[in-house]
């Protein structure tokens, strides 16, 4: 509950308690010191609570604070009609009353307030974080479909337009074979033109 550094305080609050409900007993019964000393009291502890902040929970320490910080009014405003600065009459008006209540209350009704607003805010937490985890399921099963289209693609490509590019790539072999021979003739004049001989026939007419 409380930080290692201030594992102390625990003891200081108790002694703070014991001052306030047995020795301030002892300081001029009923007199105005009696209450300004229960005042200094509530004031140090406060200034030393707001300054060390000792417990874990932010909210604990607010809510403590706010005790110290209306028990120190409530006793300040008890010293002011014990020197008499707020007489008798203003003491038991309807907006001397009402202050005093509401200082008594605000310590019941700031937890309860602090507790529907932190629940408020988880619950807003917890729902956008459920968006969050619907987009990227929603991301991933995109992701999962671009990827099997994707496969399925190569797998098309693989099993049917890779053959077809190979039978378009292959020559056959027989193709010398099923080429159609040329005449003897064309062979004679085609080896003629390539070696460059005149050909030796000579035409013989019969003389007249």
């Amino acid at each position: 509950m409380y930080h290692t550094r201030t594992w102390w305080y625990e003891i200081a609050d108790l002694v703070r308690k014991l001052v306030l409900t047995g020795l301030i007993t002892f300081i001029q019964k009923g007199s105005s010191t009696q209450v300004a000393f229960g005042v200094v009291v509530c004031f140090m502890v406060l200034f030393v609570s707001l300054d060390i902040s000792p417990m874990f929970d932010t909210n604990v320490n607010r809510i403590a604070n706010i005790a110290l910080l209306e028990l120190f009014a409530t006793l300040f405003l008890g010293l002011l009609l014990k020197v008499d600065t707020v007489n008798e009459e203003a003491a038991a008006s309807s907006l001397f009353t009402a202050l005093v209540m509401a200082l008594s209350c605000f310590i019941i009704v700031y937890p309860a307030v602090a507790f529907l607003v932190e629940r408020r805010h988880k619950r807003k937490s917890v729902t956008s974080t459920k968006g969050l985890d619907k987009l990227t399921t929603l991301a991933s099963s995109n992701a999962r479909r671009q990827n099997q289209a994707a496969n399925g693609f190569r797998g098309f490509n693989k099993a049917i337009l890779a053959p077809l590019r190979k039978k378009k790539a292959v020559v056959p072999d027989d193709l010398d074979a099923k080429a159609p021979a040329p005449p003897d003739d064309e062979r004679s004049g085609h080896a003629t033109r390539l070696s460059g001989e005149v050909p030796t026939e000579i035409a013989v007419h019969p003389s007249g």
